[in-house]
């Protein structure tokens, strides 16, 4: 694959999940809130930078900012207010996912799922939104030694699917899985969710349907 301008060449294309396929994002920012809130704590003007993050980078910056406040407890009472939120774990997936898979099956292009959320977690969230069938690999952020920013996430998923992470298009949605994605050496697009793109974010879309169409001008 070449850098970031002139022809690339793309063999698999590898997303990450909330936020990214899954319009999931939002619903957590809300319930995590409400349980720190319920607690005594407002972690509104802080909640951004766990984004993208592994469950053991949030506990670690909640001690930091909050040592007082019990993360396990908040995650708990988050989890039970997210049931109340989507039964089943059912979420809407976000605008142009089935275009651009679609684009993809057309392609006959490999595809994964890189996820700072537990794998196994992440596979029944997928499975219950009907996409898990539609993907080649999951992996989550426990099942590599260093979780994103670390590159160490794309360039398994990269390898489950047997190729290279140059050859690779990442589509994120947060500063956090973009220099993740980046440090693999993968292509990345950034459509953003909740989180405004970094400036060095050289290639930023709306939607998925952009992607798909980004995909045909590849080829």
């Amino acid at each position: 694959m070449s850098g970031d301008a002139g022809h690339i060449v793309v063999d698999a294309v590898i997303f990450d999940m909330d936020g990214t396929l899954l319009d999931s994002e939002r619903v957590y920012r809300e319930v995590f809130l409400a349980a720190a809130a319920a607690l005594g704590h407002d972690l509104a003007p802080r909640y951004d930078a766990f984004i993208g993050r592994s469950s053991a980078d949030c506990r670690a910056l909640l001690a930091e900012w909050h040592p007082e406040l019990d993360y396990e407890q908040v995650c708990a009472d988050a989890h039970r207010l997210w049931k109340q939120r989507a039964p089943d774990d059912v979420v809407p997936v976000k605008d142009g996912v089935h275009a651009a898979l679609d684009r993809l099956d057309t392609l006959r292009l490999g595809r994964a799922v890189a996820t700072s959320t537990p794998g196994a977690r992440a596979r029944a969230k997928l499975a219950a939104t009907g996409l898990l069938p539609r993907l080649a690999a999951v992996v989550g952020g426990d099942e590599v030694a260093t979780p994103k920013p670390a590159p160490d996430i794309y360039l398994e998923a990269a390898r489950r699917i047997g190729v290279d992470p140059r050859r690779c298009l990442a589509i994120e949605d947060s500063p956090t899985g973009f220099a993740a994605a980046r440090a693999a050496g993968c292509f990345t697009i950034l459509v953003p969710d909740l989180i405004s793109p970094p400036e060095d974010a050289l290639h930023v879309l709306d939607s998925l349907h952009l992607v798909a169409e980004r995909l045909d001008a590849l080829f």
